[in-house]
């Protein structure tokens, strides 16, 4: 900035030519021409053009895998060397402190954004959310105190508690402590012979069996409404439900990308129900009917990232199943008013008896019924020595399944 202010003053206040300019300051010509006419406000500095490089073609691939783990735990996020390697593998020819540099880069700048932009919700639906604690409470049963392990739930929004005294398993634990090593050795101090929760009478009006199944008619009505409604997290995960044979919501709504398979058109869901299950969920695989893959595809671009729930509002958090309940209640209620019920009210879990219901009307057998809704696989024959995925016969059967409800 010195030398361009000298040669301005030499020009402007003292009144020098060019020429003498040049003479006086070993400059060139061009180069005091170009401070004359412009308005300098800063040093010039030489800038090299950004021309293309080995890394240049890969650098979208290296931004979204960047992406991608930044969402992830930091333990599973991929290093450069790994990221190097990867590209490396596609035809890349660049070398590892290439990508070391633009890694580092892209850290310090746009990744600050994407690593911590957290979401912390600050309102909550009815029934969303709760506090949560166990304490040791007292009861007086035949006379006798027992002292008890209470799960304790207090709604925010009403306040209201939710009790759960597990006092028939306690005593069991207490039972079998002498004979399992795996459970806490301080249970055999009680010294337990017997189960005085088995005389407690159950409550039998709450484990009753239902039996609500729709009808023929009353099914083709249901879908037609839910094909008419509009577009929304809840009615792609109800046409989902539908299509997969009457998935249990809860286990649908836990899918993530990650278990979406669109070359191979199967999706799986982990399934925690069954003894000893929470900690290795069974893996449930099935086929996903071609009508079916649109939706599927749609979720999928609306996704942000491999972790991320396919089925939600905020693209963050889990569809919730009182969502796609509600949305069927209204539907039933638009059902009940045009007159289309035959046999009364219906809910969101009694599709899944209906889709069981229509699929034994269809001659599918009861095994790959079981397969296709995950339950009764408990037997030692499903257990220890049918291996079987049972794809070709559940594609059939959902195929068969989804042109009886669309009623074709």
């Amino acid at each position: 900035m010195a030398m361009i202010g000298k040669v301005k003053r030499m020009h402007f206040r003292e009144k020098k030519s060019v020429r003498e300019i040049v003479r006086l300051t070993s400059l060139s010509r061009n180069t005091v021409r170009k401070w004359l006419k412009a308005s300098v406000q800063e040093e010039p500095r030489y800038r090299r053009c950004e021309a293309p490089g080995k890394l240049t073609p890969f650098r979208d691939a290296i931004k979204l895998a960047l992406k991608v783990d930044a969402h992830r735990p930091r333990r599973e996020r991929r290093t450069a060397r790994a990221l190097h390697a990867q590209i490396k593998a596609e035809g890349c020819a660049g070398s590892y402190s290439r990508v070391t540099d633009f890694v580092r880069a892209w850290r310090q700048g746009e990744g600050q954004s994407v690593s911590t932009n957290a979401f912390v919700p600050l309102t909550f639906e009815l029934g969303e959310a709760f506090q949560f604690d166990w304490s040791e409470e007292g009861l007086v049963v035949g006379g006798i105190y027992y002292q008890m392990q209470v799960l304790q739930l207090k709604l925010c929004a009403s306040r209201a508690f939710w009790l759960v005294a597990y006092l028939r398993a306690a005593f069991g634990l207490a039972m079998r402590a002498g004979l399992d090593p795996t459970l806490p050795e301080a249970l055999t101090a009680f010294d337990i012979q017997s189960n005085p929760a088995d005389r407690l009478p159950s409550l039998a009006q709450f484990s009753k069996a239902l039996d609500r199944a729709l009808t023929l008619p009353e099914l083709h009505a249901f879908w037609r409404r839910v094909d008419a409604s509009a577009d929304s997290p809840a009615r792609d995960a109800l046409i989902a439900c539908m299509y997969l044979g009457g998935q249990r919501p809860t286990q649908l709504l836990r899918a993530t990308p990650q278990l979406v398979d669109v070359s191979g058109a199967a999706l799986t869901l982990l399934d925690p129900k069954g003894r000893n299950r929470h900690a290795n969920p069974r893996r449930h695989v099935l086929p996903i009917h071609e009508d079916l893959m649109s939706v599927i595809r749609r979720r999928l671009a609306q996704t942000q990232g491999v972790e991320s729930p396919l089925f939600s509002t905020a693209g963050r958090v889990p569809l919730r199943k009182e969502i796609v309940a509600a949305l069927v209640e209204d539907i039933e209620k638009e059902m009940q008013a045009a007159g289309e019920l035959e046999r009364g009210p219906f809910s969101m879990r009694d599709l899944r008896r209906t889709a069981e219901t229509q699929m034994a009307a269809l001659g599918i057998s009861s095994d790959v019924r079981a397969q296709i809704q995950s339950h009764g696989l408990g037997e030692i024959q499903a257990r220890h020595y049918d291996r079987h995925d049972y794809m070709p016969e559940k594609r059939t059967a959902l195929t068969l399944w989804a042109q009886r409800f669309r009623g074709l």
